[in-house]
């Protein structure tokens, strides 16, 4: 298991129907939210983190399996979302083998590729319920976390400068870890993922919470979808001058966090067309109520593999 294996969870769950692509993948509609709004579904980490914006590694790990399979020699266009893709910033070496699988079928004239990843954690004990309160300020949600006169040796502080700006990490009995950031930043997942971990870097002494410390974060449920209307129909040619078509590409992924652990499960799929070939102490208090955001990743990774920036009610359990 490679030492940088990369872990951001998110559950995705994903029913689907898989055929060849001259039929094409389906997926069951249930109570999913589409995201028509493509800004809001982070393709790689180096999309924007946006409001309500979310990253899962499957579809990284369905472009890496194609570009290892198919000996690409050129694309069609200077695409932006290719280029983005194949600087890999997610590899399947920064995973447990038995997290992930990746399939492909190939036939006359097409090849459908297949990621799916499922994660599993559990808190070393569970948190505390806490009563419903605001989110933003305007959405009523269920909270859980720490309160004052309390102890855990779960939870560490990485930086805190106020209310507004800070961060902890939350360790688990499994092999992921739990990042916490809030902060209004706009920028890429992979740059706020950078910021949080050059404040880790610095905090030499990292500290566990103080008892009188507070946190407290909303309960997480999303199940979202989107077909990734980017990559259809963009062409490439391989090395044995073979054309090709991308003619469907999409991701689902489903998530759940409460105040005992995670879920995540996360499906991606591509299908290719073939042509030719001070001295008093003031407790501090981690509210997580309102704009931050969350990575996860294994203990034995330097990067995430799972990333959302939560300003609303729209993922949050209530």
């Amino acid at each position: 298991m490679n030492k940088d294996r990369f872990i951001l969870w998110f559950t995705l769950c994903i029913i689907i129907t898989s055929v060849s692509f001259g039929r094409h993948i389906m997926i069951e509609k249930r109570k999913d939210i589409e995201l028509r709004d493509a800004s809001k579904h982070a393709v790689t980490l180096n999309s924007t983190a946006k409001d309500d914006a979310i990253y899962c590694a499957t579809m990284d790990l369905v472009w890496n399996h194609m570009n290892d399979t198919i000996d690409i020699k050129k694309w069609g266009d200077d695409y932006k979302i290719v280029k983005a893709l194949n600087r890999r910033e997610f590899d399947k070496s920064m995973l447990d083998e038995d997290s992930y699988t990746l399939t492909s079928e190939v036939s006359a004239n097409t090849i459908e590729i297949i990621s799916k990843l499922e994660k599993n954690f559990k808190f070393h004990k569970p948190f505390e319920m806490f009563k419903k309160g605001k989110f933003a300020g305007r959405y009523d949600v269920q909270y859980f976390g720490k309160s004052a006169d309390t102890e855990r040796d779960d939870i560490s502080m990485i930086f805190y400068e106020d209310k507004n700006n800070h961060g902890i990490k939350i360790d688990t009995r499994d092999n992921e870890e739990i990042y916490l950031y809030k902060t209004s930043k706009r920028d890429t997942f992979k740059n706020l993922w950078k910021e949080i971990k050059v404040k880790e870097s610095r905090n030499i002494f990292f500290k566990k919470l103080n008892k009188d410390d507070i946190f407290k974060m909303p309960l997480i449920k999303l199940n979202v979808y989107r077909n990734i209307e980017e990559l259809r129909e963009l062409k490439f040619k391989s090395y044995n001058n073979g054309n090709y078509l991308i003619l469907k590409a999409g991701q689902k992924i489903d998530f759940k966090l409460d105040n005992e652990g995670g879920e995540l499960r996360s499906l991606a799929y591509i299908g290719i067309l073939s042509a030719a070939e001070s001295n008093k102490y003031h407790p501090k208090k981690f509210y997580y109520d309102k704009d931050f955001i969350m990575f996860i990743k294994q203990k034995n990774s330097n990067k995430p593999y799972f990333a959302i920036r939560i300003n609303s009610d729209k993922y949050l359990d209530n």
